[in-house]
C-alpha cells in the first residue's frame, strides 16, 4: 500500500513556523508508517495524488471557527462510503488518544463545512483521502501544545496507530 502525507496547504496566511510543525508532525509520521510491512509512504505533490491508495493531509490551522483544543477530521463532501468507513474508525481511534492532553473532539466533517467551502486536495483524488486537524496555531496554549516536541510525536503516532488499526498492519 501507498500513503500519501500531505503536510497541509501552504498559504500565505501561514507562519513560517505553523508550516514548519506541520511538516515535523509529516516526517515523524512517515517514519512510524515506514515501520510495517508493506506500506511505501510519499510526502506528497499534486502529480503524485492519483498513485497512492490513502492520502493523509496534516493541518493546525483554524480551518472551521471552533473552540480551542479541538480535533477534526475532513472528508470531501463527494466522498465514498469506503473513505467514510476510514474517516470514522481513523478519527475515533486518533481521538481516544488525544484525550490525554484534553483536546476535544469536534467531529467528523465534510470539507463543505470549511469556511472555504472545500479543501482542494480532497476533491482532486479517487482514493481514500482526509484532513486531520487538531489545535489551532493562534490560540496561545494550542500554539505551545503544538511547539511541543513530546506532543508531535504522540500525535503522530497516534495516527500511525490508526492507520495500522484500520488497515491491520503489522511491524
Amino acid at each position: 500500500m501507498i500513503i500519501g502525507l500531505d503536510p497541509g496547504d501552504s498559504n500565505s496566511d501561514q507562519t513560517v513556523m505553523e508550516k514548519e510543525i506541520k511538516l515535523d508532525i509529516t516526517k515523524r509520521l512517515k517514519d512510524l508508517l515506514e515501520a510495517f510491512n508493506g506500506v511505501e509512504v510519499l510526502i506528497m505533490n499534486v502529480e503524485q495524488l492519483q498513485t497512492v491508495d490513502l492520502l493523509i493531509s496534516i493541518h493546525s490551522d483554524d480551518v472551521m471557527k471552533h473552540r480551542e483544543r479541538c480535533f477534526t477530521s475532513f472528508v470531501s463532501v463527494l466522498a465514498d462510503g469506503r473513505t467514510r468507513r476510514v474517516q470514522c474508525w481513523l478519527h475515533n481511534f486518533i481521538m481516544t488518544r488525544l484525550r490525554k492532553y484534553q483536546i476535544i473532539d469536534n467531529g467528523k466533517r465534510n470539507d463543505t463545512e470549511l469556511e472555504t467551502g472545500k479543501l482542494e486536495i480532497l476533491r482532486h483524488i479517487k482514493v481514500p483521502a482526509i484532513a486531520l486537524t487538531v489545535l489551532q496555531m493562534k490560540n496561545k496554549s494550542d500554539q505551545q501544545l503544538l511547539m511541543n516536541e513530546e506532543f508531535r510525536a504522540f500525535y503522530a503516532q497516534a495516527i500511525a496507530d490508526g492507520i495500522a488499526n484500520v488497515y491491520q498492519y503489522s511491524k
